[in-house]
């Protein structure tokens, strides 16, 4: 898998904008894909009863649908959107959840 030029650049240009927006950030790097459904899975537990929103960016490499952990395996977008269903996200239940992906092919 090539580099992501920019990534770096790009991932603090949307932590900037997302705290002036009002929300809090959390960024997290180079996640294989167990680590990305463990974190998110993590996430999607905490109570967030005083917040209004919920905001997921991937900034990675992908195909079809899918994409690369750091550690080169796939994971269906799907799997890490259903992560914040009512089930495993009770208190995102009615609030938007919001999925941005950047996702290069190769």
């Amino acid at each position: 898998m090539n580099e992501r030029r920019g990534t770096d650049v790009d991932a603090a240009n949307l932590a900037q904008l997302y705290k002036f927006l009002g929300f809090l950030t959390h960024t997290l790097t180079d996640q294989s894909v167990k680590d990305m459904h463990t974190n998110l899975k993590a996430m999607a537990r905490y109570d967030h009863k005083d917040y209004d929103a919920i905001i997921i960016t991937v900034l990675s490499h992908g195909v079809e649908g899918r994409l690369y952990g750091s550690c080169g395996n796939l994971t269906p977008v799907r799997d890490l959107i259903n992560i914040f269903n009512g089930d495993s996200a009770p208190t995102l239940v009615g609030k938007p959840k919001l999925f941005f992906l950047q996702a290069c092919r190769g």
